[in-house]
């Protein structure tokens, strides 16, 4: 995602790999606005850092952003948190508080049983 602004998913491109059976992932609430607007049949996650601050933390632990685009990309997680609470709009949300069991919710949402 740009972070200076929201990049629409390419729904068209999309469709295509639906047929081909392969996962989409749009890392935006509003791109996932876009998406409920297809005929995409998609399963809609949200995945949550435990609180914004731990978020913050993790942001500038990573040391790969100036602070003018780690203030940017935080004001964005506002808007897209406030997703999180808007009822019916995600299938599920996974607050990722342990990579590996927020990977094992992801995986059993998202990925077919083979």
């Amino acid at each position: 995602m740009n972070h200076a602004g929201a990049q629409p998913p390419a729904t068209p491109e999309n469709e295509g790999w639906e047929r081909a059976g392969r996962l989409t992932v749009v890392d935006a609430a509003q791109g996932a606005e876009l998406v409920k607007k297809t005929n995409l049949d998609a399963v809609f996650v949200f995945v949550a850092p435990p609180s914004y601050e731990e978020l913050e933390r993790r942001l500038r632990g990573r040391g790969t952003e100036n602070e003018e685009t780690l203030k940017t990309r935080l004001a964005n997680a506002q808007g897209e948190l406030a997703y999180m609470y808007k009822p019916g709009f995600f299938d599920c949300v996974i607050v990722n508080d342990d990579v590996e069991k927020a990977y094992a919710q992801f995986k059993a949402v998202c990925v077919p049983a083979k």
